[in-house]
């Protein structure tokens, strides 16, 4: 089996202001990730060794149609505030998914 690790999550929000108080309360450190951040977006990140959680909400909703996860984060917020991506990484994409399409049948 090839091996697999986590990367991040992308939880989309509402308020990233309350979200950086509510953590930092708990003592976990956030940063602000605006020059990477996709058009239309404003993220934190807070980091856990070599994984991080990304919180993500939406400033201007035009500019964040225009990428895939602006699109998704559209399709909840402002309703629901959820968890929108786990990402894990394997440095055997090829083998992964020869495996994957063996279960699948």
């Amino acid at each position: 089996m090839n091996a697999l690790s986590f990367s991040h999550a992308v939880h989309f929000v509402h308020d990233l202001e309350a979200v950086r108080t509510q953590l930092q309360h708990f003592g976990l450190k956030m940063e602000t990730t605006e020059k990477e951040s996709l058009p239309g977006t404003q993220s934190v990140i807070t980091e856990f060794g070599l994984s991080h959680i990304q919180f993500l909400s939406i400033t201007e909703k035009e500019a964040a149609s225009k990428s895939f996860l602006g699109k998704e984060a559209l399709q909840f917020l402002p309703v629901k505030q959820i968890l929108g991506h786990l990402v894990i990484e394997t440095s055997d994409l090829d083998g992964l998914r020869t495996q994957l399409l063996k279960k699948r049948t």
